[in-house]
C-alpha cells in the first residue's frame, strides 16, 4: 500500500475524519515513503494534537510531521538495518524566510505556511543584486564612448556568476537528511526557462566565506544533503512590465536509489520603490559644474552654501555631495529608489536603486547614475521601455522632477503602504517609466495633468510635505488666483507702480499696473487655476485628502514666451567693483547689479526644456505628432520662483526659493504670504534662499536637489 493511501485510509479513526483531503495534502503525505514509519508518525502526531486539544485537521497533522521527521527518519534507519539495498525513507525540505521576519527557520515550523505559494502577505523575498561592489564594473569598462557605456550599464554585481555581494542574497536552507545511501544525490533546480536567466543561487563553501554557483546541472552529494545544504539567492533584474514578474519556483529533489523526494519554494524579487518626503534625508546631491567659469561656480557655491547653513540647523548630513556635471538640475537626470528585504534581528537590509531620468542628447548627465552614483549598496536602471513607440510622450515627462511620490495613505478601500508614485502628464502622455512602476505592484502611479505647464513637471504644480498631523502629510499647490488677488490688494491700498519682480536695483518685468492690465496675464491666471482646481478635485477623490490639509501658495503665470519677453535681461555690463563682498547680503546684491553674470549664467545654464527637443525632430512621425498636439495649444510660465519647488528638511522646517514679489514697507509681500502658509502648514522654521538665475532658465531649489532618503521602514 502507497504511504498517501494508507494516510487517507487511516483519517477515517482519528480526530481528523470528516477533514476534506485535497491533492496537495496527499502529494504532502505521499512524501512518506515508508508505510509503517508513515503510520506511526501520523498516529502519534493526531494523538498528541488531541491530548493537547489542539486543531487536528490534515494542514495540522502535516506540521507535526515537519516538526518530527528527524525522529521518524532515525525510526525507519533503525527499522530498516541489516536490510541491505534498501534505501532509507526520507523526505526533502527547502526552507526559506516565508513569514519574512529575517531568518530562515529550520528546525520549527514557522517558515512551512505560505513557502509554496506566494502572496503580499507571505512568501520569501529576494533582492534584485545591483550594484557595483568596488567600482568593479566602472574599472572594467571605463566610459571612452557610447559602446563603452552601454558596456557599463549591462555590467552590476548579479551580471555573471560570481558572487560580490552576498550581503544582498536572500538564504535557503535545505534540511539535513540523516541515514542516506553514499549513492544519493541532490539537485536545485529552476524549472522555468524563462525565469531561469534572471535568477542567481548560490552554495556556501567554508560556512559563508566563499561561494559557488548553482546551475540546474549541478548535483549535490550524499554528505552535502545530510549535512544541510546552505545556500543564497538573488536576481539579475527587477520586475518588468511585461516580463519578469519576479516570482521564481526552487525545486530541491534527493535521490536515493529508486527513492525520490522533491520540495518546492517560492519567491518573488522586491519591487523597487520610490521614496516620498517622510522619509528623512541621508544625503542632498546639487551639481558641481566643473567645466564652468568662476563667476558661475562662484554662484552655484554661493546658492549651495546656503542650503548647507539650512541643513546644519535641520541636522541633515552635509556637506552637499556635488555631483561632478554642467547639468544643473540634478532632480531630472535621475529618480531615487531603493528594494528591499527582512533582515535578520528585526532589520532590513535595503540597496538603493537610481531610476534613469530625463535624457540628454549632448551632456548626458543621466550617465552619472552609472559613472558615480552606483556603486556598492546603489544600483541604476533604466525603467523605459527598451523598444516601441514612444512617440506618444515628451521628453520632458521622463525627467525626476515630475515623478514624486505620496506619502502612505488608505482610502476608499485601497492601501498604499509605501506611499504612491505621482507624475505629471495626462490620458495619452505620462513619463515612459509609469509602466515598470506598475509592474511593482506597489505604488500604482497617478498622472494628474502637467501638460499645461511650459516645463510639465509635477514638481512645478504641488508638493506632499510631511506634517504633524493623524495623516502624516499635507499638500502644497499653487494658487494662480491667490497670486492676482495679493496684486489686487497691493494696487488698491499702494498704488500700482510698484515692478512685480523686485531684484535689487535693476527694473524687471512689468508694473503691477501693467500686468494686470495685461489680458494674456490675465487669461493665463483663469486658464492655469482651471487646471490646478481640476487637478486639487482629482487628488482629493484618489486621497481623500481634505481642503483643509491642502495649502495654497501664490503664483503668476503668464504664456511661455509672453513671460521671457518680459523678464529677459538688460544689456550685460561689468561692475568697476571688484572686492569680495563683506558678507551674504553684500554678495547678492552684487549679483543682482551684475548683469554680466546673469547673462553669462544664462548662457551656462540649460533650461529644464530647450526650445526646440531634438528628441521630437528626428523623425517625420514624431514631428508631425508633436506639430498636431500643440495646435492651439499654448503653456504657461511662471514669473517668480514656485514656492512648492522647495525641498522639507523635516516636519518643521522647510527651504524655499525667495519668490521676489512686490515690496510694500520693506517686505516682499509674496514671501510674507508664503511665509505665514508654511507656518500654518507645520513648518516653524522657513528659510528663503535667494536662486533667482536658476528661476531664469524655467527651475528652483527642488529642481536643483536631490536626496538619498531613509530605507528602513518595511514595505511587506
Amino acid at each position: 500500500m502507497k504511504p498517501a493511501t494508507l494516510l487517507y485510509g487511516s483519517l477515517s479513526g482519528l480526530a481528523v475524519a470528516g477533514s476534506s483531503i485535497n491533492k496537495r495534502q496527499i502529494q504532502e503525505c505521499a512524501r512518506f515513503e515508508d508505510d509503517i514509519g508513515c503510520q506511526r508518525a501520523f498516529r502519534a502526531c493526531s494523538k498528541g494534537l488531541e491530548a493537547k486539544k489542539q486543531p487536528s485537521d490534515v494542514e495540522d497533522v502535516m506540521k507535526c510531521l515537519d516538526t518530527h521527521r528527524l525522529g521518524f527518519a532515525k525510526f525507519v534507519k533503525r527499522a530498516g538495518q541489516g536490510q541491505e539495498g534498501k534505501a532509507t525513507p526520507f523526505r526533502a525540505d527547502i526552507r526559506v524566510d516565508a513569514n519574512r521576519d529575517g531568518v530562515t527557520d529550520l528546525k520549527g515550523t514557522s517558515d512551512i505556511d505560505g513557502k509554496r505559494n506566494w502572496t503580499e502577505s507571505s512568501g520569501a523575498i529576494f533582492l534584485a543584486n545591483i550594484g557595483d561592489t568596488n567600482d568593479r564594473c566602472k574599472k572594467l569598462h571605463p566610459v571612452k564612448d557610447l559602446e563603452s557605456f552601454e558596456a557599463l550599464a549591462k555590467c552590476h554585481d548579479a551580471s555573471d556568476d560570481e558572487q560580490h555581494a552576498p550581503r544582498y542574497m536572500a538564504r535557503m536552507l535545505t534540511v539535513p537528511i540523516p541515514g542516506l545511501s553514499k549513492s544519493a544525490k541532490a539537485t536545485v533546480t529552476i524549472s522555468d526557462d524563462q525565469v531561469a536567466p534572471l535568477v542567481r543561487i548560490f552554495r556556501a563553501l567554508r560556512d559563508g566565506e566563499k561561494w559557488e554557483m548553482v546551475k540546474n546541472d549541478t548535483v549535490f552529494s550524499a554528505e552535502d544533503v545530510q549535512r544541510g545544504i546552505q545556500l543564497g539567492i538573488d536576481a539579475r533584474d527587477t520586475r518588468r512590465p511585461g516580463g519578469w514578474d519576479g516570482r521564481v519556483k526552487v525545486d530541491f529533489t534527493v535521490e536515493d536509489g529508486e527513492t525520490k523526494s522533491q520540495d518546492t519554494a517560492m519567491l518573488r524579487v522586491a519591487p523597487v520603490l520610490l521614496h516620498h518626503h517622510r522619509q528623512p534625508i541621508q544625503k542632498l546631491f546639487a551639481p558641481d559644474f566643473p567645466a564652468s567659469s568662476g563667476d558661475t561656480t562662484n554662484y552655484i557655491n554661493r546658492v549651495e552654501r546656503d542650503i548647507e547653513n539650512s541643513m546644519k540647523v535641520a541636522n541633515i548630513p552635509g556637506p552637499i555631495s556635488k555631483v561632478p556635471t554642467d547639468d544643473v538640475w540634478t532632480q531630472d537626470w535621475f529618480e531615487p529608489g531603493y528594494t528591499s528585504m527582512p533582515g535578520p534581528n528585526s532589520t532590513v537590509v535595503s540597496l538603493r536603486v537610481m531610476i534613469v531620468g530625463r535624457h540628454d542628447s549632448v551632456a548626458h548627465a543621466e550617465r552619472l547614475v552609472y559613472t558615480h552614483l552606483r556603486g556598492e549598496g546603489v544600483g541604476g536602471i533604466d525603467a523605459t521601455p527598451s523598444s516601441g513607440d514612444t512617440d506618444n510622450k515628451y521628453s520632458t515627462l521622463r525627467a525626476g522632477g515630475n515623478i514624486e511620490t505620496i506619502p502612505p495613505y488608505e482610502f476608499n478601500g485601497k492601501k498604499f503602504p509605501s506611499g504612491r508614485v505621482v507624475a505629471g502628464g495626462d490620458k495619452e502622455n505620462y513619463p515612459p517609466q509609469r509602466d515598470f512602476f506598475v509592474a511593482q505592484g506597489v505604488q500604482d502611479p497617478l498622472i494628474l495633468d502637467s501638460t499645461w505647464l511650459h516645463v510639465k513637471h509635477f514638481d512645478e504644480m504641488f508638493q506632499f510635505v510631511p506634517s504633524k498631523t493623524q495623516r502624516g502629510w499635507s499638500v502644497l499647490a499653487i494658487d494662480p488666483q491667490h497670486g492676482i488677488e495679493i496684486l489686487r490688494l497691493v494696487q488698491k491700498t499702494h498704488g500700482g507702480e510698484q515692478r512685480v519682480i523686485s531684484r535689487g536695483g535693476q527694473p524687471v518685468g512689468p508694473t503691477i499696473n501693467e500686468f494686470l492690465a495685461d489680458n494674456k496675464n490675465m487669461e493665463a491666471a483663469k486658464t492655469t487655476s482651471k487646471h490646478m482646481a481640476a487637478n486639487i478635485k482629482r487628488l482629493m477623490k484618489e486621497t481623500g485628502i481634505t481642503e483643509a490639509e491642502i495649502f495654497r501658495l501664490p503664483a503668476l503665470f503668464g504664456p511661455h514666451q509672453h513671460v521671457k519677453q518680459q523678464t529677459k535681461p538688460i544689456s550685460p555690463y561689468r561692475r568697476a567693483a571688484t572686492t569680495e563682498p563683506s558678507n551674504k547680503t553684500a554678495e547678492i546684491e552684487m549679483e543682482e547689479m551684475d548683469l554680466a553674470l546673469e547673462a553669462e549664467i544664462l548662457k551656462s545654464i540649460k533650461p529644464q526644456v530647450p526650445q526646440e527637443d531634438s528628441a521630437y525632430n528626428t523623425s517625420t512621425a514624431k514631428t508631425v505628432w508633436r506639430r498636431k498636439y500643440l495646435k492651439d495649444y499654448e503653456s504657461f510660465e511662471p514669473y517668480l520662483p514656485s514656492l512648492v519647488n522647495g525641498l522639507p528638511l523635516s516636519d518643521s522646517h522647510y527651504i524655499a526659493p525667495k519668490p521676489h514679489g512686490p515690496i510694500v514697507n520693506g517686505q516682499d509681500v509674496f514671501e510674507r504670504r508664503a511665509s505665514d502658509t508654511y507656518k500654518k502648514a507645520g513648518f516653524a522654521t522657513v528659510d528663503f534662499i535667494d536662486e533667482w538665475m536658476l528661476h531664469q532658465v524655467s527651475g528652483d531649489l527642488h529642481c536643483f536637489t536631490n536626496t538619498f532618503r531613509d530605507s528602513s521602514v518595511p514595505w511587506w
